[in-house]
């Protein structure tokens, strides 16, 4: 079925727009001149006919729109991801006089790509650019590519500056655990003794909680997959504790709904413990920077780290480890200079 949309319906549009699956994919074709359904209908038939006697050649004269309609019913990214990937391709691009998404695949430069990304996100850091507008512009690219419909095309990111240390105070997090009890002490002891992120921590239900192995299951969303971890030993002493026998294993070991209730108790309780606005400020995704430093600072390495908690890949390790005062002097004390030093003459 092929749905069309008139003048002035979709993205402030000048002629009809039509979307339909050609061939399995889902295509949203901008007409040229088309202003009447009939004419629409016209373009629409012409497309569909070349698509099918050469696909890839009429992808590579499409419009990027059409190619992130096809990658989204191929790949099904998440939610977060197709919002990235919208507000790309209606993004007004002045040096162009046209929206991202209406460029054609086989135009876009570099620049294009940049200046999306100024665009769509002026008051932000490069490290947003890149996450929400460069990488959904690449990922895209590369999946023409793949199916060989325009050549590879490198796609650089924005310059980012060095990230900041994001490892919590410990002086803040001994005022916060002293200031909680209940629900609100055990989360923050699970997320410090596990390196969770708040939304796989609000995730695990009691069915993924195997007591006898010491094991938790969770589903990792970025890397889409399940993994399963061992407790600590504390996170172990706790979850024991909250299990009841009446206990339904599909219900969740969390109250919270979503990581911004967890903000409803945390916000006044940094408050309350002053340390808000400070040096010592928290945020819960915290923990697992404090959590990677510690194995960092033990002497773990980046594989053990990827192991023993949620990261799926070692490149995303590196940023959340922050080496402590103590483990900088531990690794300065390694170097001997004793041997070089003989009896002077």
């Amino acid at each position: 079925m092929v749905k069309y949309y008139a003048p002035g319906e979709r993205q402030n549009n000048k002629t009809y727009i039509a979307r339909g699956t050609i061939n399995g994919r889902r295509i949203e074709f901008r007409t040229a001149q088309a202003k009447t359904l009939r004419a629409a209908e016209r373009e629409w038939t012409s497309h569909v006919a070349q698509f099918k006697t050469n696909p890839r050649s009429a992808l590579a004269k499409a419009k990027f729109r059409e190619l992130a309609e096809a990658y989204k019913a191929a790949r099904r990214p998440s939610r977060n991801d197709e919002r990235y990937i919208d507000t790309l391709c209606d993004t007004y691009l002045e040096s162009r006089k046209q929206r991202f998404g209406d460029l054609k695949i086989s135009e876009i430069m570099q620049q294009d790509i940049w200046t999306a990304a100024h665009a769509a996100y002026p008051n932000t850091r490069n490290e947003t650019k890149n996450r929400q507008a460069v990488t959904p512009a690449a990922t895209i690219l590369h999946f023409a590519s793949h199916d060989k419909i325009i050549p590879h095309q490198v796609v650089h990111k924005l310059p980012e500056d060095e990230p900041e240390t994001r490892r919590p105070d410990a002086e803040g997090l001994r005022r916060l655990l002293n200031n909680t009890e209940g629900d609100e002490h055990d989360f923050l002891v699970f997320l410090l003794a596990q390196g969770w992120r708040v939304a796989e921590a609000l995730s695990l239900r009691w069915k993924h909680v195997d007591l006898t192995e010491r094991e938790l299951a969770v589903y990792v969303g970025k890397s889409k997959r399940w993994k399963k971890v061992t407790m600590h030993a504390e996170s172990f002493e706790l979850l024991a504790n909250r299990l009841r026998e009446d206990t339904d294993p599909e219900s969740k070991v969390w109250p919270w709904k979503s990581r911004w209730r967890v903000y409803d108790w945390l916000t006044p309780l940094r408050e309350k413990v002053k340390i808000r606005g400070t040096h010592m400020d928290f945020t819960p995704h915290q923990a697992r920077h404090e959590w990677a430093s510690q194995q960092n600072d033990e002497g773990g390495s980046d594989l053990d780290t990827v192991t023993g908690s949620t990261w799926t890949s070692v490149k995303s390790v590196k940023r959340y480890q922050t080496p402590s005062k103590q483990h900088r002097q531990r690794i300065s004390g390694r170097v001997k200079l004793g041997k070089f030093r003989g009896k002077r003459a």
